[in-house]
């Protein structure tokens, strides 16, 4: 059991469900679904077809929006079985969707339109969670692909469990984080009694899934169980959206608790520094200390928001215990001041960017120390783990991130980011020069372990996911045992922003090996002057190339996803593209 006693806002942190929006002209109405919903359902025929209703979809960035989507709110693996089975033949593909909590156009692309033949899956009702197993030192949990991740860290907290590491936001689905192998910060370290084998993405917890997929026996799509060690069991982890996957088994820990310190007061050549003789704060002696750090860094000034996080059972003295995630809540209050500088900067005014960061940059000083009425300060925190592994809201300043990863050995690291930061500083200074601001939101620093099977428990020849951006190329060093996660974060069509983002992303291939390289799938990539994923060398070489000698490759990868889906109902134009699936699938 937690050592935290809960406050009463936190019991109340339950699953938030859609407000979905109807348009009662365009929709036959259900009497009987009507009495329950707000805004009408309807029926598409006379098969027993989940409830539909009309839906707005926007993502994260809000760079994907389309009003009028047909979207169904399913209760039930079954149900998916009868919308799959349904769709295979109605000419419709199938999206499944979460908190939309993303950039790329995984669930639909920008040019979809209402009238397409698209449905949403809505899977937040497949939300059960129990604990299967617990030993002494791991337990095994089962959940709903459809809950949220803060739902589950509360419910694991509960019963004295908990992830090694997880991601920053907490309105997240489980599915849409294995979708994308989603990843936290933390590596091994002096001292540890941590696994070392558990550093990677959380995709790499599974130890056993059920799936809406193709069964050659029945000719239809079906529930279909898969172990870990089953053959195909890694093609269909980080899968993109390629399927639908309803339930899952992950491996837990025993719940554990930290301490995060924030500072503001060291420049970003000592953070970023690859001796670590010269700065006691450097990413590498964090790392060897304490083995979880972030970087954030706002473009322009001279000293990042570092944090760091302490294993440590009790409180140490001058920590704040807190009973609750999201402790930086004047990230998501900005003062008039900083709402002015967005106002004028998407309006055209570029040049205000350094104000604006140096403004960001003050005023996260000031909410740190709890100068921010009517919040106390945050600067150095102690509670469960997830409580301070979980800060990002959905209020959050809406912005787009590229992002890239980088494999090395663990004693490259600091080199690796101060390679990184030197580049990144003198790309801001070449544009300034031209009177350019392309970049107005922070860059973030994160590091992680590659994905390792080893410590899962599970029997027979385990492989990692097999295209999640930590599955380490078998053409590597047995040294490269760490990942360097690199996102630059702006405002949506920030001027120049597109050109910037290419020359980053041209410099990480021209520094590293291609399949040291990998993208990370939720955020921007495949750049040119169109924008993000609109790259067709990168999309058809560079990330093949990336695979070609992981334990299972990009091409084998889609030969499996091909198989349980022969009909192709789980895809977009992107994936089609991204994925080559013209010559492979059975395309309707």
């Amino acid at each position: 059991m937690s050592k935290l006693q809960k406050s009463g806002n936190q019991q109340e942190n339950g699953l938030s469900r859609r407000k979905f929006l109807g348009n009662s002209s365009a929709v036959i109405v259900s009497t009987v679904a009507a009495s329950s919903l707000p805004f009408g359902s309807i029926l598409t025929n006379a098969q027993e077809l989940p409830t539909l209703h009309i839906v707005n979809f926007t993502n994260w960035s809000e760079g994907i929006s389309v009003p009028g989507m047909l979207a169904a709110e399913v209760t039930s693996a079954e149900e998916i079985v009868t919308l799959a089975n349904w769709a295979s033949v109605a000419g419709r593909t199938l999206r499944p969707f979460g908190h939309k909590h993303g950039w790329s156009p995984l669930v639909i692309t920008k040019d979809t339109k209402p009238d397409d033949n698209v449905v949403l899956v809505d899977t937040s009702k497949l939300d059960g969670m129990t604990i299967e197993e617990s030993h002494s030192d791991y337990g095994t949990v089962r959940v709903g692909t459809g809950a949220t991740v803060e739902d589950l860290y509360l419910f694991l907290e509960d019963l004295g469990w908990a992830f090694q590491n997880t991601p920053a936001p907490g309105q997240l689905s489980v599915g849409g984080v294995l979708a994308i192998d989603a990843h936290g910060t933390g590596v091994p370290y002096d001292g540890s009694t941590e696994s070392p084998h558990l550093a990677g993405s959380m995709s790499n917890l599974v130890l056993s899934f059920e799936a809406v997929v193709w069964d050659e026996d029945k000719e239809a799509y079906a529930v279909t169980s898969f172990s870990r060690n089953h053959p195909d069991a890694d093609a269909l982890l980080a899968h993109l959206g390629r399927t639908i996957i309803t339930e899952v088994v992950l491996q837990v820990v025993p719940n554990y608790f930290l301490r995060c310190v924030s500072r503001t007061d060291i420049k970003w050549r000592d953070v970023f520094d690859a001796n670590r003789n010269n700065s006691p704060f450097c990413v590498s002696n964090l790392l060897d200390k304490y083995g979880r750090v972030e970087v954030i860094w706002y473009p322009y000034t001279k000293k990042p928001w570092l944090k760091y996080w302490e294993n440590t059972p009790e409180p140490p003295e001058g920590s704040r215990v807190v009973y609750h995630p999201y402790n930086y809540p004047f990230s998501d209050s900005l003062p008039q001041e900083i709402s002015d500088y967005i106002k004028k900067i998407l309006e055209g005014h570029t040049e205000l960017v350094p104000l604006f960061s140096e403004a960001f940059y003050l005023f996260t000083v000031r909410g740190l120390k709890g100068l921010v009425p009517p919040y106390d300060q945050s600067y150095d925190i102690w509670s469960s783990a997830w409580n301070l592994l979980v800060y990002i809201k959905d209020s959050t300043l809406r912005v787009t991130a590229n992002g890239y990863v980088v494999h090395v050995p663990r004693r490259k690291v600091g080199t690796v980011v101060r390679r990184f930061a030197k580049k990144y500083n003198s790309l801001l200074n070449s544009y300034r020069e031209d009177d350019k601001y392309p970049m107005s939101g922070p860059v973030e620093v994160r590091v992680t372990g590659l994905e390792d099977v080893t410590d899962l428990h599970v029997d027979g020849n385990l492989k990692p996911p097999s295209i999640s951006a930590l599955t380490k190329s078998t053409n590597a060093s047995g040294r490269v045992d760490t990942a360097v996660w690199f996102d630059i974060l702006t405002f949506p069509g920030q001027p120049d922003s597109n050109e910037f983002y290419q020359e980053i992303e041209q410099w990480f291939l021209d520094n590293y090996d291609v399949e040291s390289v990998r993208c990370e799938w939720s955020k921007g990539w495949a750049y040119t002057d169109e924008g993000a994923w609109t790259n067709e060398d990168y999309l058809h070489n560079t990330i093949p190339q990336a695979f070609a000698h992981t334990p299972r490759s990009w091409d084998s990868t889609k030969e499996v996803l091909n198989k349980y889906d022969p009909k192709g109902i789980y895809t977009n134009p992107f994936l089609l593209n991204l994925f080559d699936q013209t010559a492979k699938v059975e395309l309707l």
